[in-house]
């Protein structure tokens, strides 16, 4: 019975990281307000469940008094799209009214979304063709989205929920390649980096786990719509090529920027070598136990090597963290 529900289990994790791998293709849609930034004054707020968008939008009639519509229908991702009604209402329920059941009115028309990234979009509608993005407030860059304190966790391709991380994200720093990377540090002090892959719909993150070994994780810019998702994850030694992160992981923000006190590596911005605090090999509740174990994974995703630019990228967050020590 135990070798049954074993074998079951690895079944499972199997079938949800090739899953996830192959659906991480088509685009997430992030859930939030979005706009066209040279036509401030009017905006769309956009939400994704299961696969059905619901969207609304602000705006005016031809007088000038302002106007809503909303729109919803299911979402295509094999084609990043999305087609609805625009439907306004009429009649409701004011501020100090007593509630009384809106009426809807003729659609204004059709309104198509085509997505080529998690926060960007074309729209199609009756006023024409218009480019709309993910509205980013409250921080300075799209990574700063990541700061925050966020738990990982694992079954690795063994199949044994054994690996997880606590890691902090608090501040940037500019790097020639890259452009903006967030840096911070694991519950154990060691340096975690992390940066957009080239297209922007994915994020790498490097975690310096041991004296031998890194630890990478792929996560979808998706994940910055919800407070968990989903994420691929791996181990390799540092005097080898980066593997294709394979194994399902699981991710969850803890705390968000304005709540950590998570203690990141500080950065010279002057140099190129830049200053963190000194490293400590130690290992704290949440985090893998023994390079045993890291090379036991290594094993199973050596044959995942990674044939596209996100090797590049890993190669120069490797060297971020080594330039730390």
């Amino acid at each position: 019975m135990h070798t049954s529900c074993r074998h079951l289990i690895t079944l499972l994790f199997a079938f949800v990281s090739v899953f996830w791998a192959s659906a991480s293709h088509a685009l997430t849609p992030e859930s939030g307000w979005w706009w066209n930034e040279a036509e401030s004054g009017r905006g769309f707020s956009i939400e994704l469940q299961n696969n059905t968008i619901f969207m609304s939008g602000f705006l005016y009639d031809i007088s000038g008094a302002p106007l809503w519509f909303v729109a919803s229908g299911p979402y295509s991702q094999s084609a990043n799209r999305f087609e609805g009604d625009m439907l306004s209402l009429r009649g409701g329920q004011c501020i100090t009214c007593s509630y009384r059941a809106a009426t809807i009115q003729p659609s204004l028309g059709r309104i198509q979304l085509h997505f080529d990234s998690p926060s960007s979009a074309s729209m199609t509608w009756p006023g024409g063709n218009l480019a709309i993005k993910r509205q980013i407030f409250g921080v300075a860059s799209d990574i700063e989205k990541l700061f925050g304190t966020f738990a990982f966790s694992t079954a690795g391709n063994s199949n044994r929920v054994h690996f997880g991380n606590w890691l902090t994200f608090s501040q940037t720093i500019n790097d020639a390649n890259l452009g903006k990377v967030a840096v911070g540090a694991t519950e154990g002090g060691r340096t975690v980096v992390a940066a957009f892959n080239a297209q922007r719909t994915s994020i790498l993150v490097l975690v310096d786990a041991s004296t031998s070994y890194y630890e990478s994780y792929l996560i979808p810019v998706s994940f910055f719509g919800s407070r968990e998702g989903s994420a691929l994850w791996s181990t390799y030694l540092k005097t080898q090529t980066p593997p294709s992160p394979s194994a399902y992981a699981h991710i969850a923000r803890i705390f968000a920027a304005s709540a950590t006190a998570a203690q990141a590596p500080q950065i010279t911005m002057a140099t190129p070598a830049y200053s963190p605090k000194a490293q400590t090999s130690t290992l704290r509740s949440g985090e893998i136990s023994s390079d045993a174990q890291r090379q036991a994974e290594n094993k199973l995703a050596k044959k995942n090597i990674l044939t596209n630019p996100e090797t590049a990228i890993f190669a120069r967050l490797a060297t971020l963290i080594k330039a730390a020590q």
